[in-house]
């Protein structure tokens, strides 16, 4: 839903990145592309909800050796279509036409997208209204799939919106971890029914069967994409292990079929450590902070269970009962029943005041404790 719509059925990273090339005269350029507000590098957009016809007539003449142009033109019709979608230009250059000679127009510096804008790029060559350009363009949908672990990284927080199956596909699990390694667990907010008993042990089996090679992931094209990502992130190692031996062809020795494998098990680790310490947390704010119920929501145990021992050492730490007494020996001093006699309403005073004071000790306790932990994971 974040993502344009496709272009096409083939606009994807691993099918198709670059449509054109389209060729038009600066004057057609500049209805397209809208003067930018910074002259520096970036992206040259081009947003078409209705797409874009062109229709035009190039001049092409023939030069001789001495670079002297033909006495009669050649009338080459030229039309093309741009679907309709969200497109940036991914090259350009001048082309011959008319009076222009190839070589004239091979002196011309090429459009590199890294360093400026189309426009200015227009303006420093000196381009005129009449002159010829041949543009190709990329998708924005394509662009946003291949910088997708970074666009993530981008942003100040996460709100994961934790189903029963969220650790089952591959999407999210991404997600995940690229903003937890990028950004940190810290700034991930769940939006999940962690507290209800069936929900909890359906979160439970989630982490425990919770593999990247078995993900699902709708799009099939999406998974090396997605696979690579992880690899180059978390430097998982690769090996070549052997299938099977085949004969290739008649007279040929027996030659073994090697297939690429890739480890995720660092992977696998960083998204449980993290996923079971912001569950943790979100269960220390909720607890019932009764006596002896320091793990009711079992992720403590979970994290020992999935052989995590210092994520294990480091939730041991979290005792939401000692954690609430103290909050109410402490409201209960001067300072709250100042406020307390100032509101005229000391129960309601005292109870924002428990409540504080219990968070401030379970942020102590996640940030001193448990965010070491996950920063050496």
């Amino acid at each position: 839903a974040s993502l344009p719509d496709p272009i096409e059925k083939a606009d994807h990273p691993f099918e198709k990145v670059e449509f054109g090339p389209f060729v038009l005269p600066v004057r057609e350029l500049k209805s397209l592309v809208a003067i930018p507000e910074e002259t520096t590098g970036g992206y040259t957009v081009l947003r078409l909800p209705e797409g874009h016809v062109f229709e035009g007539t190039m001049q092409i003449r023939t030069f001789d050796s001495a670079g002297r142009p033909s006495k009669d033109a050649e009338a080459r019709e030229v039309r093309w279509e741009i679907a309709p979608g969200w497109y940036h230009v991914r090259s350009g250059r001048v082309v011959p036409e008319d009076m222009l000679s190839p070589e004239a127009a091979s002196e011309k510096d090429e459009f590199s997208p890294e360093i400026e804008h189309l426009r200015p790029w227009c303006t420093r060559l000196g381009l005129r209204d009449d002159i010829w350009v041949e543009l190709t363009l990329g998708t924005l949908r394509a662009e946003c799939l291949l910088l997708a672990d970074t666009m993530v990284s981008l942003h100040s927080g996460m709100v994961a919106v934790v189903a029963w199956n969220y650790f089952d596909r591959l999407w999210p699990l991404c997600e995940w971890a690229f903003f937890c390694k990028r950004c940190g667990p810290e700034r991930v907010q769940l939006a999940a029914d962690a507290f209800v008993g069936p929900a909890k042990v359906e979160f439970h089996r989630a982490l425990r069967r919770l593999s990247i090679e078995k993900a699902n992931c709708r799009d099939f094209r999406d998974r090396p994409l997605l696979l690579q990502m992880l690899e180059r992130e978390f430097a998982c190692e690769a090996r070549d292990v052997t299938q099977c031996y085949r004969k290739p062809a008649p007279g040929v020795l027996t030659a073994a079929v090697c297939e690429r494998v890739v480890d995720f098990a660092p992977v696998e680790r960083y998204i449980r450590a993290t996923a079971i310490a912001v569950f943790a947390r979100e269960a220390a704010l909720a607890a019932s902070r009764a006596a002896g119920h320091d793990d009711e929501a079992g992720w403590i145990e979970l994290s020992d269970t999935l052989g995590l021992p210092e994520l294990h050492g480091a939730l041991k730490k979290c005792k939401p009962w000692d954690w609430h007494e103290t909050a109410k020996r402490r409201a209960r001093g001067g300072t709250a029943a100042a406020a307390a006699g100032e509101e005229g309403d000391e129960e309601a005073a005292l109870c924002e005041a428990e409540e504080a004071i219990y968070e401030e000790q379970v942020e102590g306790w996640w940030r001193d404790l448990v965010l070491p932990v996950l920063e050496d994971e």
